[in-house]
């Protein structure tokens, strides 16, 4: 990893860690004789030791390519009505731009599925905005209702941001039937090897929709 350098006289990152894995070490934990006290204080050792050693973060150039191929489409009218290009600088910014124009819950046609919020049928761009203010609006004054919809934002079969038929983690770590684990994706996910469906997202390049897909989860 890249490390920061401080300012002359100013320990590095690595010595600020090293320092606290030796004071945990052969400080605190030599103190402790609580079992569960002392085995907290060997995790944080081991965190310690690995924080001087992790490798760079790789966010940063997912980013940037991301921010490319977005750059590369920015002609598509879908990628300008959400990418400001040189504007852009922030991840979270790049990858909100990436989910808003790729990530949209169709049917099997590719058409956009309408969802109901606060009353209304939203598809496709609308969709997404009523979605960020509802997100935004439970942060600052959550009703019931919407963090209803917060939590169906995780597992639920209509969600953009989950995109399946249902959730299966309980069942993975405690029925043996494999047969109960399948979580069967919404066609978006085997749409968008349709060449017909990435020219109805006006790609002229599908290569293109791949890199801003990052591929399938």
């Amino acid at each position: 990893m890249a490390e920061h350098v401080p300012p002359t006289g100013l320990p590095t990152d690595a010595e600020l860690w090293r320092g606290v894995e030796a004071t945990v070490r052969n400080v605190l934990l030599p103190a402790l004789s609580d079992d569960w006290a002392r085995a907290a204080a060997v995790q944080l050792v081991g965190l310690a030791r690995y924080a001087q050693r992790r490798p760079a973060d790789p966010t940063g150039d997912r980013a940037a390519e991301l921010a490319a191929a977005l750059d590369s489409l920015g002609h598509n009218a879908l990628v300008a009505a959400h990418w400001r290009g040189d504007d852009v600088v922030d991840v979270a910014d790049v990858l909100a731009a990436v989910t808003a124009v790729l990530v949209a819950a169709v049917d099997d046609e590719g058409k956009p599925l309408s969802f109901e919020i606060d009353g209304k049928p939203r598809s496709g761009r609308a969709l997404f905005e009523t979605l960020e203010d509802v997100v935004a609006r439970t942060a600052d004054h959550p009703s019931e209702s919407d963090l209803d919809l917060f939590f169906y934002l995780w597992c639920g079969p209509r969600s953009p941001l989950f995109g399946k038929d249902k959730i299966t983690t309980f069942e993975r770590y405690l029925v043996e039937d494999p047969t109960t684990h399948t979580e069967t994706k919404n066609p978006y996910f085997r749409l968008i090897h349709d060449a017909g469906i990435v020219a109805g997202f006006g790609m002229e390049e599908p290569q293109h929709f791949h890199d801003l897909v990052g591929g399938e989860h």
